[in-house]
């Protein structure tokens, strides 16, 4: 699309056949703050357009997309229908600000939110513009309703970049944030943490069955009553930092370290605990939300309610920036009795309200949530369990609906990882020598993108709008990459 120009303004689109991509290489390498790579590392991959649950390359080579770019494409990293609200609402509005003002949009954005995903669990929805936004956010409402400081977390959770999010993040290469560069081979030293653990953060361990940070072995763990052995530490932790607990915070599916889906009864307890102990839930949605399980939210493949839900990425299907809150109707009317301050300049933006609706809107119509979801789901987890079965590198997958993981191990008896430090270390080592790499470099040749954020795990997160095809062509390069591994032990 060409964009046409008033007199006097530049050129903001230029047509593909007249775009030098070396040129712009060049010009990102010089001026982009670039994250996560060296400036020797850092070769970026030009997108010359997106469709659907595909990236164009500007030679024109489709990539089938199954990490939704950023776990965050729900709808595919273009669609349409959302594309075209955006250009028809800026025709009239550039901003307004939330505070005293009201557009049309975002009424029928929270009215969708609160009757039709949340169907009548949460009853008051706000805005921000990421997800580590929205988690600050509902921090400071667990704050100001309880009056208390203490949050709990888990290991291997990621709730975000800003302070209080990444005080929340218990994953050591994605929470400290400075790293001291290394020679190739050698690991990282990680020197202290830029946000990092502050005061007020408390850490439970995780429903990782596969390697049960605290020794059990999945169902034995349970004690008499039935309770698993994590969530009576769980438990005691709160119990240790009474009556300061304000929260704890979860998200119902672990999928920024590799995946980790709890045992069915986890979330379950989670809750009849917080409620027993008189702490908020904070059910972080961040990724888990709009589909990405199956029903519209997480929480809803079991019988419970939390009192916070953050929401952000696939509201808009990342159209265009947007992160959220929804509370409870006790929290609701708590809130309504009382004057209190929160402020952000872009949240209800009329361009992302916009998009919002419209995305919400074409998952509803377009039958994506809750049918397609599961469909597409279903297919996903019998090919994953397939490759389980065929390789001996893979010693677990885990997941569930449309958020999955599989784990490589040198060893299948053993769970011996083939990488040492595992999720422990930001990795800077040569992609040879990385499992996930090895897999996600053979995958791109053959025009497939996956999710390496973890050395020995292959994280998969396609969009809400591939087909069963698209999914057996996935998990049939997905079987190729992995038989490279296989040699590797």
């Amino acid at each position: 699309m060409i964009i046409p120009r008033r007199s006097g303004m530049p050129k903001f689109v230029t047509p593909p056949e007249e775009v030098n991509w070396e040129e712009l290489i060049e010009l990102d390498k010089k001026y982009f703050l670039r994250p996560i790579s060296t400036a020797k590392e850092y070769s970026p991959l030009p997108i010359a357009r997106t469709e659907g649950p595909y990236l164009i390359t500007s030679e024109n080579v489709k990539i089938l997309d199954f990490m939704s770019v950023l776990h965050c494409a729900n709808a595919g990293a273009y669609h349409p229908k959302i594309a075209q609200a955006i250009k028809e609402y800026a025709d009239h509005f550039g901003y307004l600000y939330e505070g005293g003002f009201l557009e049309q949009m975002r009424p029928k954005v929270c009215k969708f939110l609160i009757e039709e995903a949340f169907k009548g669990d949460m009853a008051r929805v706000g805005f921000g513009n990421s997800g580590s936004e929205a988690v600050e956010y509902a921090l400071m409402i667990a704050r100001v309703y309880t009056g208390k400081p203490y949050v709990v977390t888990r290991w291997y959770d990621y709730h975000g970049w800003t302070a209080g999010a990444v005080a929340n993040t218990i994953i050591p290469y994605l929470r400290d944030l400075a790293i001291t560069p290394t020679k190739p081979g050698e690991v990282p030293e990680i020197k202290t943490p830029v946000g990092g653990i502050v005061p007020y953060t408390a850490i439970a361990p995780p429903p990782h069955c596969y390697r049960c940070p605290i020794g059990h072995t999945y169902p034995d763990c349970k004690d008499r009553k039935g309770m698993l052995a994590c969530i009576n530490v769980l438990k005691e932790l709160i119990l240790a930092h009474q009556p300061y607990v304000a929260a704890v915070i979860t998200e119902v599916v672990q999928g920024s370290c590799g995946v980790f889906a709890p045992p069915p009864e986890y979330n379950p307890q989670l809750r009849q605990i917080t409620k027993e102990l008189g702490v908020l839930w904070i059910d972080d949605e961040v990724i888990c939300g709009f589909g990405r399980t199956g029903p519209w939210f997480g929480y809803q493949n079991w019988d419970i309610k939390p009192d916070i839900v953050t929401f952000a990425k696939g509201v808009t299907g990342s159209h265009i920036p947007v992160g959220g809150v929804a509370i409870s109707p006790e929290l609701a009317k708590w809130f309504d009795e009382r004057k209190w301050w929160h402020a952000s300049t872009f949240a209800s933006h009329p361009l992302g309200m916009a998009a919002a609706y419209a995305a919400l809107t074409v998952y509803k119509e377009e039958k994506l949530i809750p049918d397609h979801a599961k469909k597409i789901g279903k297919r996903l987890e019998e090919g994953l369990k397939g490759i389980k079965d065929r390789h001996k590198s893979v010693g677990n997958v885990s997941g569930m609906g449309l958020i999955w993981g599989i784990e490589l191990v040198k060893n299948k008896e053993t769970k011996e990882p083939i990488f040492p430090q595992d999720r422990f270390y930001f990795w800077h080592e040569e992609a040879v020598k990385i499992p996930s790499k090895v897999v996600a470099v053979k995958c791109i040749e053959r025009r497939l993108l996956v999710s390496t954020f973890a050395a020995n795990n292959i994280t998969l997160m396609p969009t809400l709008v591939v087909t069963e095809d698209e999914v057996d062509r996935a998990i049939d390069i997905l079987d190729k990459a992995i038989e490279e591994v296989d040699k590797m032990v």
